[in-house]
């Protein structure tokens, strides 16, 4: 209906009367012109705004891992640090979840665990595809080394005041189908007190750590 308004609306401006007359000589060509400009104009804004949408609603959006680990003894592994032991038999529980509309693929990564910027402890997330707006758990092995002595006397104190302040961080190198390779950094801390005995089960859920875990038996 606008379309066929706009060309009566060329027709009256490109062939009205002229000196009570109709100009039949400019009319046609005028009218042609004007119409084939307003309908290319009108068509390649259509097509510009189909592009648009279209690259919004599928550019690459960054992977979004949570921290879903519910319980880690931390007591236990300071203690086993203290002692110059590194042979520690924990695992992290991760939630890789991708929020695109195509298929990603994530590179084997190594993640690092930090305290007050230096790292004590390695994990290795394998490559994997993730499915569109889905969710993938994984649980990894971590391997410790030891801290300088200063370090691990500072860290013993905060754990024993409740005050202990872990990093976990990862460098991540993805791909979503139909695009190039990305980059993207994810960066959590975790507190001694996200795992007091006394938090309820309800009120862990609703922690920012576990805001989408799909799996929460770990």
């Amino acid at each position: 209906l606008g379309t066929a308004f706009s060309i009566v609306f060329i027709r009256k401006t490109f062939c009205g009367k002229k000196s009570g007359k109709v100009n039949k000589m400019a009319c046609p060509q005028k009218f042609v012109l004007y119409s084939k400009l307003y309908i290319t104009t009108l068509l390649a804004s259509a097509l510009l705004g189909m592009t648009t949408g279209l690259l919004v609603y599928y550019w690459p959006q960054d992977p979004q891992f949570a921290h879903c680990s519910k319980s880690l003894d931390l007591g236990g592994i300071v203690g086993n640090l203290i002692i110059g032991d590194v042979n520690i038999a924990r695992n992290i529980h991760l939630t890789l979840y991708n929020p695109n509309h195509r298929d990603m693929n994530v590179k084997e990564t190594l993640g690092a665990i930090e305290y007050k910027g230096e790292q004590f402890g390695t994990f290795l997330v394998p490559e994997l595809t993730a499915e569109s707006r889905t969710l993938m758990d994984g649980v990894m092995d971590v391997d410790f080394t030891l801290l300088e002595d200063e370090s691990l006397l500072q860290m013993a104190r905060d754990y024993s005041e409740n005050d202990l302040t872990l990093t976990v961080r990862m460098d991540i190198d993805y791909k979503v189908k139909g695009f190039g390779g990305s980059e993207a950094k994810w960066v959590k801390t975790i507190e001694s007190s996200d795992f007091e005995e006394t938090e309820s089960s309800d009120e862990k859920d609703k922690s920012s750590y576990s805001r989408f875990c799909k799996c929460h038996g770990s």
